[in-house]
């Protein structure tokens, strides 16, 4: 399984390692998908058909209602969906960005006090 995030090159590399030609095009199976990125990209691409978003991001072929091939559009989908796992995870270990979400926290707080404070205002004038 693939541990750390990918570029596009990287990405583009393994789908062409893995892939294999079905009816005049590049595809690679779904579960060199699932090796590669683990059972929570299989999890990811089952509750998006559940919801039907697929349709127009991801061209696949269903063979036999048994098994997914993906083109590469469909392996990028994949490749993105991995890569926001494990930045999402390392961002809720950094301290820098806990600092960070501290300070937006108070930002936002702040905005809304004054914004608060400004429609008051606002009214005190009118009356």
């Amino acid at each position: 399984m693939i541990e750390k995030t990918l570029s596009m090159e990287a990405a583009m590399k393994i789908f062409e390692e893995n892939s294999i030609v079905f009816k005049s095009k590049q595809y690679i199976p779904d579960y060199r998908v699932y090796e590669l990125f683990g059972l929570e990209a299989a999890r990811h691409f089952m509750n998006r058909c559940k919801h039907d978003s697929f349709k127009g991001v991801i061209d696949f072929a269903w063979i036999d209602n048994d098994f997914y091939l993906f083109t590469i559009t469909g392996f990028l989908e994949f490749a993105a969906f991995h890569n926001f796992s494990i930045i999402t995870t390392e961002r809720s270990k950094s301290q820098v960005m806990t600092e960070v979400d501290q300070m937006y926290k108070e930002m936002r707080s702040q905005i809304l006090k004054e914004d608060e404070e400004g429609k008051r205002e606002d009214e005190n004038n009118e009356n």
